[in-house]
């Protein structure tokens, strides 16, 4: 694989096919959440160190060494991953796979190179790791993929050159969305697209969930009722937000996500955005059926509306009372829409 077969990080990208003909140091560290793409980066950046003429591109994907890593044979290529039995790597099989055998010459290549994840590297872990990363032999590289920075010990930041998977534009996912799912309509692929947040691996899995299509339905079902919806039912029926947000506490993220992102519509339609500009535009028609249906709800309501979950974000980043914090934020809602 070469850097042009991935989405986006163009000065990433420069900046590793630069270190892999001429690194500066032996040790780096690839950073970024679920989904970023850390461990992708990490594979070329890989394949690169031990490839016979990486280029601007990364690696040349035609060598001996590029062959070997492509069908995942290459003797100087060692991966450290935890059994599906185990939840760190042990002290032990870090010994085994990393310590005592760091001395041994590269067979084929004139590097080699540890691919680690650091996010199952618990303290014990890492500091058994610490004498191989202060005094690697020359042509030993580690490479440590996490997920959190904060989670490796200060000696390891400081021996470490950092590379951070930054998220991608919202273009990059969406074009990264069409190439990979071709059977999701454009719609979908750019709600996916618009809060993926950046992150390819989130809009992957939104793009393909069928429970997805069917959330934000049920968001734009429960939205467009609330002119005609009691306070007691908002709160207790069984078709209400509550009931969406109570069941599955798992997917707070993406329902106050898929909420907002259609008030903000509702806000665009109001203004006479272009369809390009809506990002539900399947529900266009529905939408615009609503704002005309209700011409009491102005800008300035829908506005407070929007401010209402913004409020409710603020609150789940300082620990107030889940229950009670959504329970306001659907009042102050509906008050709006009344």
């Amino acid at each position: 694989m070469s850097f042009k077969e991935l989405v986006g990080q163009h000065k990433l990208k420069k900046r590793l096919s630069e270190e892999m003909r001429t690194p500066g140091g032996n040790t780096y560290l690839f950073a970024g959440a679920k989904g970023m793409g850390k461990k992708t980066f990490a594979e070329v950046f890989a394949q690169g160190l031990l490839c016979e003429d990486p280029g601007e591109d990364g690696p040349c994907g035609k060598c001996k060494c590029c062959i070997y890593f492509k069908e995942n044979t290459h003797p100087d290529m060692v991966r450290i991953e935890i059994s599906e039995k185990k939840k760190v790597i042990s002290v032990e099989d870090l010994k085994d796979i990393v310590i005592r055998t760091v001395d041994i010459a590269p067979q084929i290549s004139e590097r080699k190179v540890y691919l680690i994840n650091g996010d199952n590297l618990n303290t014990e872990g890492q500091n058994a790791l610490l004498k191989s990363l202060e005094e690697p032999p020359a042509g030993v590289f580690f490479i440590i993929t996490v997920t959190d920075l904060s989670a490796l010990l200060p000696t390891i930041l400081s021996r470490g050159i950092t590379v951070n998977i930054l998220p991608l534009s919202q273009e990059e996912v969406t074009s990264l969305l069409k190439e990979k799912c071709p059977d999701t309509s454009g719609d979908m692929i750019k709600v996916a697209a618009s809060f993926s947040g950046g992150n390819p691996g989130r809009a992957l899995v939104l793009a393909s969930d069928d429970s997805f299509a069917q959330d934000r339905d049920h968001i734009k079902n429960l939205v467009t009722s609330l002119p005609e919806m009691s306070p007691a039912a908002l709160l207790t029926d069984e078709a209400s937000f509550w009931d969406l947000f109570k069941n599955d506490r798992t997917k707070l993220s993406e329902m106050i996500s898929l909420l907002y992102l259609l008030l903000a519509d509702l806000m665009k339609i109001k203004t006479g955005a272009s369809e390009a500009e809506i990002t539900n535009e399947e529900l266009r028609f529905d939408l615009e059926l609503f704002i005309t249906s209700h011409k009491e709800i102005g800008m300035g309501k829908i506005e407070k509306a929007m401010r209402a979950v913004e409020d409710f974000n603020k609150a789940m980043e300082v620990n107030s009372n889940y229950d009670a914090s959504v329970s306001s934020m659907l009042i102050k809602i509906q008050k709006e829409f009344k």
